[in-house]
């Protein structure tokens, strides 16, 4: 059939059509089959690449990862090293020294010129020093280090201050600086021996760089904070050093020197920013040259322990001229020149009548055979010729009394913290009551850094109306020793006849715990007694005493020491100790505790008295 024989042209222009359509459609397909095999290709080129990337990434990174672990490893084998170190000096490197101090103390004596004792006191001066020094860089190291570690509780901020002022005043009225309070009632978390010495640096600084006016020591309420604020009215510093106040050695541009002489140490403000940084609390300062500084510590407001009934604070005695104390007979007993000077500017200027003197024997010349007796007795505790001041005058009495008198003694401390004892040695939960916080606040904040647990009642008012007295409820702990040696200080500090209690507690805690029985000679040697009811303590001097913990009390026969406080130590043992103890010869505890040992039975002690 020939084309002409077709009748319709234009069908077949359509059916053409449609064939090349699909002839082109068909080819398209090929190429974007193509195509995309093609981008298959090109993608997977690109994901190989990618791939070898990553894993090159990951293996670099692997290795920098094992490269991290292994300095870790040995900054943690630093860290073990310099802790260890650290433990080592801060017995080793000051053992000496305090040899060399008690050694220069004895040869003070056997000086037979004034220039002799003079150069003796020059070298005790700088062995002081040293110690000072030793001691702050040692701190210093361990806040570093880590070693030193809080123990919070809700601190009270008027109590801590109030224990400084006591130790800091003389010194601030010996340069005729007013020490001045503005403490609100305020409880805050913290530690408190680390928030104590902090401000005690602050404190001193502010008087060693304040010529006239005066200190002042304020809190502040900064919503759910409080910022406790010393404010001098001292040389001021410069803007552009309060970024370096806070460095080691540094001692601003005037480098005063203290009352004796004696330049700073530029280190109190730089252990001032790593307690208050351990603590966790906001160190601020703001300064104005030539007018003063204010030195700020911003911690968190905390509730007491219990929504307390607080004891009315006792009146401090006026001082004015109009003041109770003018016309009253004061016995001052004081051996340093320099607080002689300052107390006795004081009494003028209180309008007392007074006598000084600086040992025993002078204080009872003074009273001329009790013709003379005083209305107040200020005594330091260390006097010249070997006296204490706790011990300098007996009391005596009148051949007659003719008046009523109504009189409630206060609560106490020493009773107190045997009990307390009693509950820590046996892991026990014991409640004291009526506990004399205000003369055990050191030896409870000790037990709290080694970790022991105790809870405090509200405080309540005894019955003379002044002593403060809490509840206190010993809970089963696990203790570790104090970082730094346990020793008595004078009021407020630790008392000295708690001390021996400390023995027995160290025995119980983890490490090693040094005790310093600076008071009273030869007392330490008693305490060695406990080794015969499993304790490991060491002898070092007859003040000095290492106590190894923990230990694994066993019963023993042991018979009682001369000595008051280290026998009821061994007393408080035995209850700790498995089996039956014997103790012999106790006329000594039962002169000291009245009827110690049916106290204790009351709370479970199983103690019987026997005669052979």
């Amino acid at each position: 059939m020939g084309v002409s024989s077709i009748e319709d042209p234009d069908r077949l222009k359509r059916i053409n059509e449609a064939l090349i359509n699909r002839v082109e459609l068909a080819m398209d397909q090929q190429r974007n089959a193509f195509s995309l095999f093609q981008t298959a290709i090109s993608l997977e080129g690109q994901v190989r690449r990618r791939t070898d990337e990553l894993t090159a990434t990951l293996r670099s990174l692997e290795r920098t990862n094992e490269e991290l672990a292994r300095q870790k490893e040995i900054s943690e084998r630093a860290d073990q090293s310099k802790t260890r170190f650290l433990a080592a000096a801060s017995h080793d490197i000051l053992q000496p020294l305090n040899a060399a101090q008690l050694t220069i103390s004895s040869l003070y004596d056997l000086q037979e010129t004034d220039k002799g004792q003079q150069m003796v006191r020059q070298v005790v001066r700088f062995l002081d020093m040293m110690n000072d020094l030793l001691r702050t860089l040692l701190d210093i190291s361990r806040l570093d280090a880590g070693v030193t570690m809080p123990s919070f509780a809700a601190v009270p901020i008027a109590p801590v201050v109030e224990g400084l002022l006591s130790d800091l005043r003389p010194i601030a009225e010996q340069k005729g600086l007013r020490l001045r309070t503005a403490i609100t009632q305020d409880f805050v978390r913290t530690d408190r021996l680390m928030l104590r010495r902090a401000l005690q640096n602050l404190i001193s600084n502010a008087i060693r760089y304040t010529d006239q006016g005066g200190i002042l020591i304020g809190t502040r309420r900064r919503g759910d904070k409080v910022s406790i604020e010393v404010i001098d009215t001292g040389n001021g510093i410069p803007e552009d050093q309060l970024d370096f106040i806070f460095e080691e050695f540094h001692r601003g541009a005037h480098g005063k020197m203290d009352t004796e002489g004696e330049c700073a140490l530029g280190l109190g403000l730089a252990i001032v920013k790593r307690l208050v940084g351990t603590l966790r609390h906001d160190l601020s300062v703001s300064s104005r040259p030539g007018k003063g500084s204010i030195f700020r510590i911003q911690a968190d407001r905390a509730r007491p322990r219990l929504v307390a009934r607080r004891a009315e604070p006792v009146r401090p005695l006026e001082s004015g001229p109009e003041g109770c104390l003018v016309g009253k007979k004061v016995l001052l007993i004081e051996n340093d020149p320099a607080v002689i000077d300052a107390m006795t500017g004081l009494l003028e200027a209180w309008g007392c009548v007074f006598k000084v003197a600086t040992y025993r024997a002078q204080a009872l010349s003074a009273l001329d055979g009790t013709n003379w007796i005083p209305d107040l007795i200020i005594a330091d505790q260390h006097l010249d010729k070997g006296d204490l001041g706790t011990t300098t005058l007996k009391i005596v009495g009148r051949p007659s009394i003719d008046v009523d008198i109504e009189y409630y003694p206060s609560e106490d401390p020493i009773e107190a913290m045997s009990l307390i004892t009693a509950g820590i040695v046996t892991n026990s939960e014991v409640t004291i009551r009526r506990v004399p916080i205000e003369f055990m606040e050191i030896e409870l904040a000790t037990l709290e850094q080694m970790g022991q647990r105790l809870e405090v009642s509200a405080e309540y008012v005894a019955r003379n109306g002044r002593t403060r007295l809490v509840d206190v409820t010993t809970k089963p702990s696990e203790l570790r020793a104090p970082e730094d040696k346990i020793h008595p200080m004078p009021f407020p500090g630790l008392n000295i006849d708690n001390l021996p209690f400390f023995a027995v507690i160290a025995a119980n805690a983890h490490g090693q715990t040094m005790i310093h029985d600076w008071v009273y000679e030869n007392r330490a040697i008693y305490l060695t007694e406990l080794n015969k009811l499993g304790a490991q303590v060491q002898l070092l001097d007859p003040h000095r005493i290492y106590v190894n913990g923990p230990t694994k009390w066993r019963a023993a026969e042991v018979g009682c020491p001369p000595a008051l406080r280290p026998a009821a130590c061994l007393l408080l043992a035995m209850l700790a100790a498995r089996g039956i103890s014997e103790l012999r010869n106790i006329y000594v505890i039962e002169r000291g505790y009245e009827d110690l040992a049916e106290r204790l039975n009351t709370i479970g002690a199983k103690i019987e008295y026997f005669q052979d």
